[in-house]
């Protein structure tokens, strides 16, 4: 990590005054520190090469299984829009996933608020591999591994407690509001250019680079997630497996624990391709995702395969070594 000595005073001096104003909800002050296992959090962990150096430019982007693009085709096809409007959404959506198609950013980011929002409105249970958009009582993955980098990588309780804090807005509001979290409609991205804002703004503007810092962290563990490779892939098994990983976070296979417990971080030197091959690497590396997929289409006890809780703990893992990367590139 870059030392800057004027700027960790001062940083110091902004969070000991925010640590004196608490964070609350309905009148009551929210405590964000994780609830169980923070003595075995490596206050000192262990730089390690970034596995993506080695795959540069070996992913491909836009594209999308024909079973899953069938899966999103039905769901449009039960939707309100006119029959113009979902010969239009689907015409654009292939073209998209060919790699064809000659639409502009903003209509391509159009196209996808569209798709996840008639998906995201088919009843499905909620994810909880995500932030609190609703409760900031609830405790989960987002805000935790935002919280373990932050503390593990020496920014302090306050700052690690602000970056939780912040770590689970961009789910919100749904359901628009996540279309582009998946590798394939542009996560990657996103999260270098949420962490490039904050390393502008490390000395110059502390508690917006603490802000995007936090942005940025909630983009790259998306792409820890198997199910965040192909746009809206999966979506009642993604809402099931995030529901597991979050019922399982700080009891059960108490996940948490095997996360903070870890030691090591990635050195990053480009957070995009840090995150494409995170999300790769997460989605293909051991089939994850269609070992878990079929695990829990086809096993009404999948919740205690023992090779699906491995995955799990490696993809959440890597998130948090990925996670640690950022603050050390942004610091």
């Amino acid at each position: 990590m870059k030392p800057h000595k004027t700027f960790v005073i001062l940083l110091a001096l902004l969070l000991a005054a925010m640590a004196m104003i608490p964070w609350a909800c309905a009148g009551k002050t929210v405590d964000l520190t994780p609830p169980q296992g923070t003595d075995i959090i490596t206050k000192n962990p262990v730089r390690l090469d970034d596995p993506a150096d080695s795959v540069r430019n070996s992913i491909v982007t836009y594209s999308m299984p024909e079973k899953d693009q069938k899966e999103i085709f039905a769901a449009i096809e039960k939707s309100s829009l006119s029959d113009k409007e979902k010969a239009d959404l689907v015409r654009k959506l292939t073209a998209i996933w060919s790699g064809t198609a000659t639409l502009s950013d903003e209509e391509m980011e159009d196209v996808f608020v569209t798709v996840y929002s008639i998906i995201m409105d088919t009843g499905e249970p909620g994810l909880k591999w995500s932030g609190y958009p609703v409760d900031p009582n609830y405790k989960d993955v987002h805000n935790d591994m935002a919280w373990i980098a932050g503390y593990s990588m020496g920014l302090g309780s306050s700052a690690a407690n602000t970056l939780a804090s912040i770590a689970g807005n961009p789910d919100y509001p749904p359901p628009g509001a996540s279309w582009n979290h998946y590798y394939s409609s542009g996560a990657a991205d996103v999260a270098e250019s949420y962490a490039d804002l904050a390393q502008g703004e490390w000395i110059s503007d502390p508690p917006q680079a603490l802000s995007d810092l936090a942005y940025s962290m909630h983009f790259m563990a998306d792409m820890s997630q198997p199910f965040h490779y192909w746009f809206a892939q999966g979506l009642p098994q993604h809402a099931s497996y995030e529901s597991f990983v979050g019922d399982n976070w700080h009891s059960g296979e108490n996940f948490y624990t095997t996360v903070a417990g870890d030691g090591y971080y990635y050195y990053i030197s480009d957070v995009s391709d840090a995150a494409s091959y995170l999300a790769w690497k997460s989605h293909y590396q051991q089939n994850q995702y269609d070992y878990i997929n079929n695990a829990i289409l086809t096993d009404p006890n999948w919740q205690s395969d023992s090779t699906l809780i491995q995955y799990t703990e490696e993809c959440l893992i890597d998130g948090e070594r990925y996670q640690m990367g950022l603050v050390d590139y942004v610091a």
